[in-house]
């Protein structure tokens, strides 16, 4: 076990007990008391997904803004919280919860009214749909902004984007088949539905051609329409464009500081810097 100094956020993952849930008996869930907790996101990112399951369960969070440009993520502070200098990180009273598959089961259990997991065996079937998407789509989705992590060879971006694109497209498939005649991946809105949205997304930003799926398009329309998306949507776009404008203030110290135009859709809010 390293030393408590060396890391002592992350790695009291392995030995105490998480504020914020407790076992009443088999098969039951409590509440304990309030616990403080800290988003990390970086806008377009897959922390979008947290974000949302937070406002779906009415909870109270703080948002810690990580820009992947300034490489903040790359800083000391951070890499305390998470080594693998990757976003979303979940601080629950001082303790940093990373992976979004456990994550996301952490909102789900500690907000069991707001019903974001289904009953039964029906959980274990949604978190294996979580780590399909965390495991199975979203690495279809880096090459696209971050090529060169997968081939060095010049000229190569085109090949490993195309390639990558038809993995993508191959799980996207398998998706329109679940999605086929049904609102929801389950009876009602759970957290497989917010994660899937991200998934879809960044294929649209991606520009990819996705009109043939058209039960996953209906089921993109319904997840934007829901209140925690726009609250998510309406926070990205202000994120982006303070960003940009920072940016542009370091860019030109003298420069006038004019907010620059706020993204109308989702497709025009891709930030290439992030996956």
């Amino acid at each position: 076990m390293p030393p408590r100094n060396q890391n002592p956020s992350y790695f009291a993952l392995a030995t105490r007990t998480w504020p914020g849930l407790h076992r009443a008996a088999r098969g039951t869930r409590t509440q304990v008391a309030p616990v403080k907790l800290t988003l990390y996101y970086a806008p377009t990112a897959c922390s979008l997904v947290p974000y949302v399951a937070l406002k779906e369960a009415g909870a109270e969070f703080d948002v810690q803004l990580v820009n992947f440009r300034r490489r903040t993520h790359l800083s000391e502070e951070y890499l305390r919280l998470n080594p693998k200098h990757k976003v979303p990180v979940l601080v629950v009273d001082g303790l940093a919860l990373t992976e979004n598959v456990a994550i996301l089961q952490w909102i789900a259990r500690r907000f069991p009214a707001a019903q974001l997991l289904p009953n039964g065996d029906g959980e274990f079937e949604a978190i294996a749909l979580l780590a399909w998407f965390a495991s199975g789509i979203h690495p279809t989705l880096t090459p696209n902004v971050l090529p060169h992590r997968y081939c060095d060879l010049p000229g190569s971006e085109e090949s490993v984007r195309r390639c990558a694109q038809r993995l993508m497209l191959e799980n996207y498939s398998i998706a329109e088949r679940r999605l086929a005649g049904r609102e929801w991946f389950f009876e009602h809105f759970t957290l497989a539905d917010a994660y899937f949205f991200w998934c879809f997304r960044r294929g649209i930003q991606f520009e990819v051609d996705v009109t043939p799926f058209l039960a996953c398009r209906a089921h993109f329309e319904r997840v934007q329409a829901r209140a925690s998306v726009r609250d998510l949507l309406a926070f990205e776009a202000a994120t982006l464009a303070q960003q940009a404008t920072e940016a542009l203030a370091r860019a030109h110290p003298a420069a006038p500081r004019a907010l620059p135009k706020r993204p109308t859709s989702h497709t025009q809010s891709l930030d290439t810097s992030v996956i």
